[in-house]
This record gives C-alpha cells, structure tokens and sequence, in this order.
C-alpha cells in the first residue's frame, strides 16, 4: 500500500508540474542551464535516431487495424510520402495530437525538459525546427493519426463486436468506448477525403442529444416524470452536452495515446522515473536524478510502451513469435539506416554489413540510439563513453576533462607514448558548443574547415592518429580524408 502511494503521490508530482517548482531557485537555474547546454551541443542530430520510429508505426497499425504487417509497412510509408490538403489538415487539428495541449514539445522525446530557463528551451525547440526534427515528427504524429482517423471513420459501418480485436482494446484501453457508446460515436457526421471515409472530433457535438438517453444518469431519468416537461427538457439538454464533451475528450484522449505509442512521447510514469519519483528541482538528489537520466526519457519510454506494453505482438495465434522476429528483423535494418545516416553526416562510409555491426544497430534501433556511437562507437582514449551511457552527458564531460587532465600529467613523464591532450582538449570543446558539436548539416563543413586544423594544430599528427583508429576499430574510411584536409 506504501509503495503504490508513494507512487501515486509521485505522478500528481509530475502531473501537476509540482516537481518543476525549485526548492533552491539558483542552484536548479544553474543546473537546468547546464542541461540546456547539453541538448544544445549534443541532440541537434536526434532526427538522424528517428527510422526506426517508424517500425512503431507498422506496428500500432498492424495491431489497430488487424492488418498483416506487410500492409502496415506499405501503408506506414505511402502515408509518410502523402501530402495532406487543407481539409485532413482540419481533420488532424481536431485529433488533437499536434496540439500542446497534450503534447511534449519535440525536445521531450529524449529528454524531460526543465521550465527555468524558458530562452535555452526556446532555443533548443528553434534547433530541432532548424534540423528538421519537428517537422519529421509531426510528419509521422500527422500520418498515423490520420491512419487510424481513417480506420475508425470506416468502421462505422460495424458493430463494436465485429471490430478487429485490436481496435476494441484501444477503444476501451483509452477512449473508455463499450458497445453501446459504439453506438453513439458511429452518428458521428463523417467525410469523404479522397478514397477514404473519416470524421472531425469536432462534430460529435452535432450528435443529436436523444442519441445519449441511454447514458443520461438515473436523477435525469427520474426527473422526467415529476418535472414540467421544459424544465426537464433543459436538464436533459445540458446532460447531453456534458456527455458530447466527455466522448469527445476521451476520443480525443484516444487518438493522442494511440499516437504516443507509434511515435513514441515520455508519459507521466517516464517522468515520475526520470525525476527520481518526482524529487523537486533545486535539490541535490532532484538535480543528480535529472542529470543522470537527461537523454534517456526516450529509452524509457521504449521500454515502457514499446517492450513492456507488447506493442509488436500482432494479433492471431502466431503473433508473439511472428511479432517478435519482425520486430527484431525491421528494427536491427531501420538501426543501420540511422546509423549510416550519423556516418554519412561525419563525412565517414557507412560500416559493412556483418555480424559484428549488429549490435550497433540494435542499440541504434531500440531507445539507445543516442548513445549508440559512445557504445560502439568514437569512444575516446580516456573511456568516456561508457560513463555517459550511464551517468549522463554531464559526467561524461567531468569523466572526459578528468582523463584530459591525467593524460596532461602523464605525458610529461612520457617521452614514448603519443598524447593529443591539445586535440582532446579541442574536441571537448567542440562537443560542448550549442549546434557546433552536434547540428547534422554543420558537422562535416565545421570539422573540415574549422576543427580538424585546430585539433591539429594543438597536437601534429592527432588527425592521422584519429583517422587511423576509425580504421582499425570501425572498419570505416572517410570520403575525403581528414589527413589530407589539414595538410
């Protein structure tokens, strides 16, 4: 009983942004501008991670709409490649899931954001605008939910005991729909766009009010027969509109957690974990719980939705290993796809398909996608990657300066061993510094023609060392050789 109220009171904490209020006001602007910092030089190539969202997307509609997944990934792609007229656009308005009053901005997707510093936040939203990560999300939140708008608005023509399985256990998992609510929904006006048969949330407030008679509540029912009919008729009257507005909500609630679980946003229980249970701002243990866990919500959240909640199963008896075996098979290839694209924009070929690149993917597949360079990756000399997988970006970049300063110290007993501490020191630097370390588009000219000279200028011979060890460690070559390139 404790634990479930502790966790109960953990969710209001998140639920009502309580958690945001610092206890100590500077300390947690500090902290919060210290992570701002951290999304900025570091998650400005976070839509390069965003393939295999589009596996949860096949998924969620396999599983809505009862379809084979082969009809999910043609559908999943020809949507993505569809151009919405103004009419879906009011369509996709009225679901709800573009709107922020149930969204969390882009930036949220791999990391729970801080309220302080609303400027740094700001400018974090205006990077993902400038790289293309809103619009690609919105992109796919728009695609699917105009899937399933389509989907629902063309089974009005059913019984609710003759929908797919899947789409009866979302109707009632989120939008609270029985068959007798069924019922009503389906006097939804709807519309023909295109091929296809859907309907704006907005005209169930145009269901005629006797449809909901057998919703209304007992003291209505009552009143009927003690009530002047006008007066009773007032009561009924303003029941129904209650009861328009409360399907109309929990439709609304329906098509934004559908969407949540194909594009995948932290919910209240990813926040509760990522706040350490929902620990104030401002206070040691708070701001340590929210710089181990920045970059993480979105793994989480996987975990959570994704591999927890089951979303690949499919439906028919061979679903969990047929499920499965898909899901492993596309996430491992939309991993390489994102991989390679990271490669691409670093200017390196992408790896070779084999055996040992599979990791790689996965890890670049399943939430980790972040990370996935410092697992299998540029780790440094000094280790660093592994303590920022684990602890944060922000320990990474103590671990690194660390290793920096014990490398500094060594090579002055040293006369036999190489040290880049100058490059290290470079390249800290760099990855430190807003879009300049990260901004897909800026990562190979800033590099060519700014980075690689100062690195090696600080250190002679630091680029051949680097480019020699991709070799060695990654199998990989660059299109254009840094070696070359500062000469």
């Amino acid at each position: 009983f404790d634990k479930r109220q502790s966790k109960l009171g953990a969710s209001y904490a998140v639920m009502t942004r309580e958690h945001m209020v610092p206890v100590h006001q500077k300390f947690a602007k500090y902290m919060s501008f210290w992570r701002s910092n951290n999304r900025l030089s570091k998650l400005m190539s976070a839509v390069l991670s965003q393939p295999p969202d589009l596996i949860n997307m096949t998924n969620e509609l396999a599983n809505v709409t009862g379809k084979g997944i082969f009809d999910g990934h043609m559908e999943t792609f020809s949507r993505m490649l569809t151009t919405h007229g103004d009419q879906a656009k009011d369509i996709i308005s009225s679901l709800g899931t573009l709107g922020d009053g149930f969204n969390m901005s882009n930036f949220n997707r791999f990391d729970v954001g801080d309220n302080l510093n609303a400027k740094w936040n700001g400018l974090v939203q205006k990077g993902f605008d400038y790289t293309g990560m809103t619009a690609l999300t919105d992109k796919m939140k728009g695609a699917f939910s105009y899937a399933l708008n389509a989907h629902i608005g063309e089974s009005f023509t059913k019984s609710f005991d003759d929908l797919p399985l899947g789409t009866k256990e979302v109707l009632r998992q989120y939008g609270n729909i029985d068959a007798s609510r069924w019922e009503i929904l389906k006097q939804t006006q709807t519309e023909k766009v295109g091929d296809e048969i859907h309907f704006n949330l907005d005209r169930i407030r145009d269901i005629p009010d006797i449809a909901f008679m057998g919703q209304m509540s007992e003291k209505v029912r009552l009143a009927k027969k003690d009530l002047p009919f006008k007066e009773w008729d007032a009561m009924f009257t303003r029941e129904a509109k209650d009861l328009k507005k409360q399907l109309e909500v929990d439709m609304r609630t329906f098509f934004v957690e559908e969407t949540r679980n194909a594009v995948l946003e932290p919910d209240v229980k990813t926040q509760r974990h990522a706040t350490g249970g929902g620990l104030r701002a401002g206070t040691p243990v708070g701001e340590a719980m929210r710089m181990i866990t920045q970059f993480k919500s979105f793994p989480m959240t996987y975990f959570n939705r994704t591999v927890k909640g089951q979303r690949w199963r499919g439906q028919g008896e061979q679903a969990l290993g047929g499920g499965l075996a898909h899901h492993a098979a596309a996430s491992i290839l939309m991993g390489y796809v994102s991989m390679a694209a990271k490669d691409f924009v670093k200017g390196k070929a992408p790896r070779d398909v084999e055996l040992k690149t599979i990791p790689a993917a996965i890890v670049q597949s399943g939430g980790l996608g972040i990370f996935g360079d410092l697992l299998f990756g540029e780790q440094n000399r000094m280790g660093g990657g592994m303590w920022e997988t684990v602890l944060g970006p922000s320990a990474g970049t103590i671990s690194k300066t660390v290793g920096i300063a014990a490398e500094a110290v060594q090579s002055g007993f040293s006369d036999d061993v190489e040290f880049d501490v100058g490059s290290d020191i470079i390249s800290l630097i760099q990855s430190n510094t807003p879009f300049a370390g990260s901004a897909w588009y800026l990562k190979a000219p800033l590099d060519y023609a700014v980075w690689y000279h100062l690195r090696e200028a600080a250190s002679p011979g630091s680029i051949r060392r680097m480019e020699r060890n991709v070799k060695k460690k990654q199998g990989q070559t660059y299109f254009y050789s840094p070696t070359q390139a500062v000469r």
